[in-house]
């Protein structure tokens, strides 16, 4: 099975909602390989897939960077991607397929779009932007 990219979300084409196969890719890659997934991939609400994970696991932007490859990952496959607290010591994380183009609740930025959109807003404020993206 291939990794969705963004060659698909900018081709137009409708995106078929996430089943188990593919949410246990994205949480395999995320892992370093399905077998390193901390909990059976289940499915959650209409058309997610969710996991759980101990606090103990670094979701750090360097050092086992979980955090900012989950991030990239999302942005790269339109994948929502949301970190809950579950209960004491644990994490789920909930994934959701969009789309590329529609409203707020179908859509989900690609990688530039999102990286135009947090120097948009960094601009507003007069914070600092990622360099090589001008707005």
């Amino acid at each position: 099975m291939t990794t969705p990219n963004t060659n698909l979300a900018n081709s137009g084409e409708k995106i078929e909602p996430l089943n188990k196969e593919k949410a246990e890719h994205f949480f395999g890659e995320l892992f370093y390989g399905k077998h390193h997934i901390p909990s059976e991939v289940k499915p959650y609400g209409y058309d997610g897939w969710y996991i759980f994970c101990n606090t103990g696991l670094s979701f750090a932007t360097t050092d086992f960077n979980n955090l900012t490859r989950l991030v990239l990952m999302a942005h790269r496959d339109l994948i929502r991607a949301e970190i809950k607290t579950h209960s004491p010591g644990r994490l789920k994380i909930c994934i959701w397929q969009r789309q590329a183009e529609g409203d707020l609740t179908k859509r989900h930025p690609d990688l530039p779009e999102a990286i135009y959109g947090f120097n948009k807003f960094a601009k507003s404020r007069g914070h600092n932007q990622i360099d090589g993206f001008s707005i």
